[in-house]
C-alpha cells in the first residue's frame, strides 16, 4: 500500500441556522449541537477520507493554536490521518468554514485565519519527500506558488521516482499561467471541468483538453458530472461513467479525487481506480470499500491466472 502526503488546507467545520426572533424585524442564529464542529478544508477532508478507506496518509498543513486547532488535530488523530507534520501557529485562529442555512438556502463562508501563514518553510521536506506520492490540494495553492520552490519540490520528488498529483475543484481561483510550472512535475492533474471552462472560455472542449494536458501532466483527468474523462498528451479523450446511479445530487470532487488516488495506491491501474473515483463521488466510503475488496479480489486472481500461465510457458 503506498503512502500519501498531502498538503492543502485544515479548518473547522461550524453549522448554523436562521430561526425566527421575537418580532418580525428580529432574528437569531442557533447553533445546532449536533454539527458544532467538524472537519473542513479540502486536504483535511480528503485526509479523513483516505484514512477511512485504510490509506498511510500524513496531512502537511497548519492550524492556529486555539481550541478549534486542537480538536481539528485530536479529530484527524482518531480517525487515522498523521498529524504530525500540522504546524501550530502561535497567535493566529484555525482556518474556519461555516455553513449557515436560511430556509432552503444555504450560504458558506471560509476564513483562512493561520492558514494565511502557512508556507514552504512549514514543510519538512525531507519528510515529505519519503512518501510513495505527494498530492496538493488547491485550496491555499496560489500562496504556495507565489513563494516559489513548489516546483522545485515536486521536481525533485519526480527524480526519486515519487508519485506527484494536484487537485483543482470548481471554486479556485488559481490562474493557469500561475500553474504552469507545476504541471511538467505532476504525474496527474485532477480538475474539475467547470475550471477548465474559465481558462479556456474560447476553445471548444477537446481544444482544451489538449491545450492542458500538452503543457505537462502526465495524465490530465477531467471531472464532468457523472463522466471522467482522461488525457494524455495529444491523444483523444476517453470518456468513463458512472455505472450506477448517484446517491448524492451532485459528486463531490474530492471524494472522486480520493476514490482515484485509493485505487491507484492498491497497484489497481487508472482505469479501475477511475471507476472507483466516480463510485466514491456517487456513493459512500461503504460503497466504496466493498469495490475495493472486490477490485482486489478480482486483481489477485488476474494476477495468479498471468503467473500460472508464465509458469505453463516456461515449462
Amino acid at each position: 500500500m503506498q503512502s500519501i502526503a498531502l498538503i492543502g488546507l485544515a479548518a473547522q467545520h461550524t453549522s448554523a441556522a436562521e430561526q425566527a426572533g421575537d418580532s418580525a424585524s428580529e432574528s437569531s442564529w442557533r447553533m445546532l449541537s449536533q454539527r458544532r464542529f467538524g472537519v473542513a478544508g479540502d486536504a483535511a477532508a480528503m485526509a479523513l477520507q483516505l484514512a477511512k478507506l485504510n490509506s498511510t496518509v500524513n496531512l502537511f498543513s497548519c492550524v492556529g493554536d486555539d481550541q478549534g486547532g486542537r480538536q481539528l488535530v485530536g479529530e484527524l488523530k482518531r480517525s487515522g490521518v498523521g498529524h504530525r507534520y500540522i504546524t501550530c501557529k502561535a497567535g493566529l485562529s484555525t482556518a474556519s468554514s461555516i455553513a449557515i442555512s436560511q430556509g432552503n438556502a444555504l450560504q458558506r463562508w471560509l476564513y483562512p485565519g493561520s492558514f494565511e501563514q502557512f508556507d514552504l518553510a512549514d514543510i519538512e521536506v525531507s519528510v515529505l519527500l519519503k512518501h510513495d506520492r505527494i498530492h496538493v490540494s488547491d485550496c491555499g495553492l496560489m500562496a504556495l506558488l507565489l513563494q516559489g520552490g513548489l516546483a522545485e519540490i515536486l521536481c525533485t520528488a519526480v527524480a526519486l521516482r515519487k508519485r506527484t498529483s494536484l487537485s483543482i475543484g470548481a471554486q479556485e481561483p488559481v490562474s493557469f499561467e500561475a500553474l504552469r510550472c507545476l504541471l511538467p512535475h505532476l504525474d496527474c492533474l485532477f480538475i474539475d471541468v467547470a475550471v477548465l471552462q474559465r481558462w479556456f472560455p474560447h476553445d471548444s472542449q477537446a481544444s482544451a483538453y489538449r491545450k492542458l494536458s500538452g503543457s505537462g501532466p502526465g495524465q490530465l483527468v477531467v471531472l464532468e458530472g457523472e463522466r471522467a474523462c482522461l488525457c494524455h498528451g495529444d491523444s483523444p479523450a476517453v470518456s468513463y461513467a458512472l455505472e450506477t446511479p448517484l446517491q448524492s445530487a451532485e459528486p463531490s470532487f474530492n471524494s472522486f479525487v480520493v476514490g482515484v488516488l485509493t485505487g491507484l495506491g492498491r497497484q489497481l491501474g487508472l482505469e479501475k481506480a477511475l471507476g472507483m473515483g466516480l463510485q466514491l463521488a456517487g456513493g459512500s466510503s461503504a460503497d466504496m470499500n466493498k469495490a475495493l475488496a472486490a477490485q482486489v479480489v478480482e486483481q489477485a486472481s488476474a494476477d495468479n491466472s498471468r503467473n500460472k500461465r508464465e509458469a505453463l510457458a516456461t515449462e
